[in-house]
This record gives C-alpha cells, sequence and structure tokens, in this order.
C-alpha cells in the first residue's frame, strides 16, 4: 500500500476488506521494522502470534498463563464470534503476554523493548472467557496503532506534533475516563479532562474494547449479560465523550479522516449495541429486569487498562 494516498477514515476501526492491515504492515516496514523468528517462544492464534513473557517492571509478579486451553478459547471464539477482529490480532500482532485474571480484575497494557523495536507487543488477563482477552488486545492495539502514525509515543501519548491535530497541550477536555469518578486514574484527586490527544487515544481503544466484547454476545448465552454489562460501561459514554471529542479537536486533513472514521465507527458500534440491548431486554423480561441484571454486571466490570 502507498502510504501517500492512505485513507486514515479506514485504519483505526477493524475493515472486512483488511485495508488497517495491509496500511500498518506498510507503515511499520517504511519505519524499518522486521518481523523476526522468535524459536524460543510457541506460536499460537492461528499459529501466527508468538506466546512470550516479555513484560515491564510493574508486571513482574503477575502469574504467566500457561493453559493452551485458554488460548485455544481465544481463538475459536473469536474466529466465530469477532472474525475481522480476529483477523487484525494475528496479522499485526508481534507478540502477545498473557497474565492470569484473577478476582475478576482485568489488565492490559504495551510492552515495548529494545530486545524488539518496532514490535507490537501486547500484556493481557487471560481467562476461558475469551472476550476478556480479545478486548485487552484490542485496547492496547488501537494505542499501537496510533503511536505508529506518530499520535503520540510509547513515554507519552502527548508527543505528537501537528500531523493530525494541534490541540495546545495544556488544555483539558472531557475524557471517557478520567472524567468519571468509577474509572478515573488513581492519581487524580477528582474527575477531570485530559489533553486531547490523550482523550483521543483513550476513546479509541475503549470503543475498541466495547465493540469487540459485543460481538460475543450472541454467541455466548451465558455470559451474554456479563458481555453486554461491559459494553454499556462504556457504550452509555460515547455520546457525551465523541460530542467533547468533536468539538474540541483541532485536526489537520488528516486528523479530519481519522476522526471521521471514529465517528462512523461510533454510529455503528451504538447501532449494534442498542440493538443487542433490546433483543436481550425482550428474551429477559419473563424472569427479572435486565437492566438490574446489566447494572449488577457493570458495577462488577473493573478494567485497569491503560487509557
Amino acid at each position: 500500500m502507498e502510504c501517500s494516498s492512505v485513507d486514515y477514515s479506514r485504519v483505526l476501526q477493524p475493515q472486512a476488506d483488511g485495508y488497517d492491515v495491509a496500511f500498518f504492515l506498510a507503515l511499520k516496514k517504511a519505519n524499518g521494522f522486521v518481523r523476526r523468528a522468535i524459536p524460543e517462544m510457541p506460536r499460537m492464534l492461528d499459529r501466527q502470534v508468538p506466546i512470550g513473557g516479555w513484560r515491564p517492571q510493574r508486571f513482574a509478579l503477575e502469574v504467566p498463563s500457561e493453559s493452551a486451553t485458554h488460548y485455544d478459547l481465544l481463538e475459536s471464539g473469536s474466529r466465530l464470534a469477532a472474525p475481522v477482529f480476529f483477523n487484525m490480532v494475528t496479522r499485526l500482532l508481534d507478540v502477545l503476554t498473557a497474565i492470569e485474571c484473577h478476582d475478576g480484575i482485568e489488565k492490559s497494557a504495551l510492552c515495548p523493548t529494545a530486545r524488539y523495536p518496532g514490535a507490537w507487543i501486547v500484556i493481557t488477563s487471560m481467562t476461558d472467557d475469551p472476550a476478556i482477552a480479545l478486548r485487552g488486545i484490542m485496547h492496547e492495539l488501537m494505542h499501537q496503532k496510533l503511536i505508529t502514525m506518530g499520535f503520540g509515543t510509547h513515554a507519552s501519548f502527548l508527543d505528537t506534533g501537528d500531523e493530525f491535530i494541534a490541540n495546545d497541550q495544556q488544555r483539558l477536555h472531557h475524557s471517557i475516563v478520567n472524567s468519571y469518578a468509577d474509572t478515573m486514574q488513581p492519581y487524580m484527586p477528582a474527575p477531570i479532562g485530559r489533553p486531547m490527544a490523550a482523550c483521543i487515544h483513550a476513546y479509541a481503544s475503549f470503543l475498541a474494547a466495547a465493540a469487540a466484547t459485543l460481538k460475543f454476545v450472541p454467541h455466548d448465552a451465558r455470559r451474554a449479560a456479563a458481555h453486554l454489562g461491559f459494553v454499556s460501561k462504556w457504550s452509555e459514554r460515547l455520546d457525551e465523550s465523541w460530542k467533547a471529542i468533536a468539538a474540541g479537536a483541532q485536526p489537520s486533513a488528516k486528523g479530519e479522516q481519522l476522526l471521521r472514521g471514529l465517528e462512523y465507527w461510533t454510529h455503528e458500534h451504538l447501532r449494534e449495541y442498542r440493538a443487542s440491548l433490546a433483543a436481550f431486554d425482550a428474551g429477559s423480561n419473563r424472569q427479572q429486569p435486565a437492566s438490574g441484571m446489566i447494572t449488577r454486571f457493570i458495577e462488577r466490570s473493573h478494567a485497569d487498562h491503560r487509557p
């Protein structure tokens, strides 16, 4: 793909025709990245992704997930429920480090390392629920996509020029994470905004996590309420959060395309979410109010993803 003629409205949302995959493979190559064999790491997820133990110091005490069954479930479940997402992961993820998910606390992070410069390395929680692992991976791959385009760096999402946006880094805007008391980062004294670049990073990442999780609802009746609980937690914020981005962003021509793609993805996801919620309500109203079930799962949903 010729990077000079890219439609940036199609690079964040996973594309059925693989447009986003082709773009990022070309961009990574243009940036000097070479995918390499790592013989000491087994390859899973369609035998495309090395499974390793690379992780930053703050994850040093986490227990690695060594259950082959969990990887098999991630592959089979994702291939069935979210094939477009699964294809993106297998083509673009260079190393996956999976850790055990304990007490329902989900964690994920990027793991840049000098041992493998330019590689997209992700840490995520792993259980027998493939939606948990996939949404952690998708959350981090949105950060990788933006960083690889120069929209921030691994050191700071604010280390970006004006190629996409020209916002003042000191000015704060409504954040899908930090503007809410139940998800604001622990070092924040109160709900507050964030600079626009960080707002866009967080928005894209949690939109991706919610969209990936929603795909599992029709395929896993046992966990449908739990999946919708997670999806509701973030989807109910999308309207307010998107309007704040649209009103506050100062985009370049490329940035306008990027935001147009996020807007399209938002509307598409919300249509699917509301249809799924209505279908779940219709199927549950003879047992107990679905809203009560969803509320309880929202209260139990705690994401420790880095926004």
